[in-house]
């Protein structure tokens, strides 16, 4: 089996700059452990969570469907225990807000429920205006439904919003419209629980905007890393090139995330270096609801990217400095898994 050294490790946190110093074991189990982020930021408890299912999704992208919804599921139950610590400990009215159509694949709701089956739940769906896959760059956002005229009246609010964060522009809109119709009933959003993945970028957004309108407290529980976020404002990347950079000037830029050592050390023979983790969220999922009925995610269409990108940056990587021996299986093996889900899903649809 292909494996890697010490020094391998050490060269790639130097290389990419990965943050490996800003971290601290929090609390561990044997099938999880959280990391505590260090900031100076009084008002954010950050965490990043690793487990075997938050590695699986983040770095084998052919996971799609029910292996999908089952890995999300099995990880939300593990994090949702430290979530419910944390509701219970804050003493405010909790609030789950699905923000439509891709959040609910996280299963947070469902792994809550067990224990909170009295917990409120609402849903908002912003849509980007023009639509880009793999470009944030220029994009406008609007709310096109939102269900919050019942929000609990005359009430101290906890507000649980699991999504993926990337510039963290969807997450601004829905928080600034929680703010205001919770102001019209009387009510305030003391407490912001985030979960999924999230970028630097994203994180620093959100609660600098969070702390403007007057939330006094911000968790989040980031997935295997608080990834660096790509030129086009959407690649969430562990470490590796940024691809979109990388068309666009001809000139290789690297990017690096902040996570533990250990969390990097267990994604290093699976991960693709340069990688969106989440992929498209939406389009791994098979069913989603959109506010009024559920439609079909588009999981043939997140393969087929996927494929695409990953011979894309196999082909920029492979003969650079830092590529090494355990890339090009970890490389070799998912392009062989996607274009074996791709032949499936063309298969099924005869």
């Amino acid at each position: 089996m292909c494996t890697f050294r010490e020094e391998h490790v050490d060269e790639i946190i130097d290389i990419f700059k990965i943050k490996v110093d800003l971290t601290e074991k929090y609390l561990e189990t044997p099938n999880i452990v959280f990391y505590k982020v260090k900031t100076s930021s009084k008002a954010l408890e950050a965490f990043i969570v690793d487990s075997p299912e938050a590695i699986l999704l983040a770095c084998m992208p052919h996971i799609v469907s029910n292996p999908f919804k089952w890995l999300n599921y099995r990880l939300a139950i593990k994090v949702s225990c430290l979530i419910n610590d944390i509701m219970n400990k804050e003493e405010l009215t909790p609030v789950f807000v699905h923000v439509l159509r891709a959040a609910p694949g996280y299963m947070l709701h469902t792994a809550l429920k067990h224990k909170n089956p009295h917990m409120r739940e609402y849903f908002i769906r912003p849509r980007y205006i023009h639509s880009s896959f793999r470009n944030h760059t220029e994009r406008r956002l609007e709310i096109v439904y939102e269900n919050l005229e019942n929000l609990p009246s005359n009430s101290d609010l906890i507000v649980v919003k699991p999504d993926t964060e990337a510039t963290g522009t969807t997450g601004l809109r829905v928080l600034e419209t929680l703010v205001e119709k919770a102001g019209s009933k009387g009510s305030t959003i003391e407490a912001l629980i985030l979960y999924g993945f999230i970028s630097n970028v994203g994180l620093k957004q959100i609660y600098e905007k969070a702390v403007k309108l007057g939330v006094k407290r911000v968790y989040a529980f980031i997935l295997v890393d608080l990834t660096a976020l790509a030129s086009n404002k959407y690649d969430m990347v562990l470490y590796g090139p940024d691809v979109s950079y990388y068309r666009k000037r001809g000139e290789v830029k690297f990017l690096g995330a902040l996570t533990s050592r250990e969390t990097l050390e267990k994604c290093l023979l699976f991960y693709l270096p340069g990688m969106d983790q989440p992929g498209d969220w939406s389009a791994r999922q098979n069913k989603l609801f959109n506010g009024e009925k559920f439609e079909e995610g588009n999981i043939m269409e997140h393969l087929v990217n996927s494929l695409k990108t990953a011979r894309n940056i196999y082909e920029i990587s492979k003969k650079q400095n830092w590529f090494k021996p355990f890339h090009d299986v970890a490389f070799n093996r998912e392009i062989h898994a996607l274009e074996k889900m791709v032949q499936r899903m063309q298969y099924m649809h005869r």
